[in-house]
């Protein structure tokens, strides 16, 4: 799907990472961005790919279809899997405090063996 519908992200100064279903494009080119928010929004159905738009970040403003896109605010740390990026050093580590809530939220969330 990257190769045959998203060549653009593959340009000099983009990096697009994808873990299982999670996308993360770094990119100089807010339009290459803006384009790929579109496409994943509109969705790709032959690979049965299509993004919620609540589950998106960015940290610019921007919206698709007349929705706005969720934007990093009051921080430079830009989540992903559980880690965090520097969004202007891209220096890379694990994301304790969000870790913890999430093992926290599973705990709490996890059906009663019986």
């Amino acid at each position: 799907m990257e190769r045959e519908k998203l060549p653009f992200c593959t340009d000099p100064d983009g990096l697009l990472v994808r873990l299982v279903d999670d996308f993360l494009f770094i990119t100089l080119n807010r339009n290459n961005a803006t384009k790929l928010l579109t496409i994943m929004y509109n969705g790709v159905p032959e690979y049965g790919a299509k993004i919620a738009i609540d589950k998106c970040l960015v940290n610019f403003e921007t919206s698709v279809n007349g929705n706005k896109i969720n934007r990093l605010v009051g921080t430079l740390e830009f989540p992903y899997c559980g880690n965090t990026i520097h969004t202007k050093t891209l220096d890379f580590k694990k994301d304790i405090d969000r870790r913890m809530e999430s093992s926290m939220l599973r705990f709490l969330i996890a059906p009663r063996c019986s």
